[in-house]
């Protein structure tokens, strides 16, 4: 399946699930238990499933850059804090361009 339809599908789920929510079929207890299953059970299946992939560098090392944050998220101060949220924005918006660009080349 192509990567263009994978997204029409994505946004066709989201759009069935605020739907439903709007309509009054899913309750505040509906979106916990969806909310338990997808953490508990969805999360962890897809993490094993995605250990399967060969090695790659870049993984390993957001990984490890993960990994850091973590560890020492204790003491870090709000200036700090505001500098990470920043680089990760930034860091988000350049691949969000890059995957916006190659999902336009791919459908035009």
């Amino acid at each position: 399946m192509s990567i263009a339809a994978q997204v029409v599908i994505l946004f066709l789920v989201v759009l069935v699930g605020v739907l439903c929510r709007r309509l009054g079929y899913f309750t505040d207890e509906t979106i916990r238990g969806v909310t338990q299953l997808v953490v508990n059970v969805t999360l962890p299946v897809l993490t094993v499933y995605n250990m399967q992939r060969p090695f790659d560098m870049h993984v390993l090392m957001n990984f490890l850059l993960t990994l850091l944050i973590s560890l020492f998220s204790d003491n870090f101060t709000p200036k700090t804090l505001v500098v990470i949220n920043k680089v990760c924005g930034v860091i988000i918006v350049f691949y969000g361009c890059k995957l916006l660009y190659s999902f336009l080349t791919m459908v035009f």
